[in-house]
């Protein structure tokens, strides 16, 4: 995905939005790497970055309704 200059408060909407999307999408990836044995020992580490991730997502997604 190609991100557009930011010009107006409408790009800055879109492109937040987007970056919301992205980010979510890598906090669902998280989840599967939980699932790995291998990973097992790392849960937490994942937890916490899975949880900043969503949290990120979160903030990104208000500034499109301030």
């Amino acid at each position: 995905m190609e991100l557009k200059d930011i010009k107006t408060t409408e790009d800055l909407k879109e492109q937040t939005e987007r970056y919301g999307i992205i980010v979510e999408q890598i906090a669902d990836n998280i989840q599967d790497l939980k699932q790995i044995k291998l990973l097992k020992g790392n849960a937490t580490q994942l937890d916490n970055a899975q949880a900043l991730l969503y949290r990120a997502s979160r903030i990104l997604s208000e500034l499109n309704t301030n």
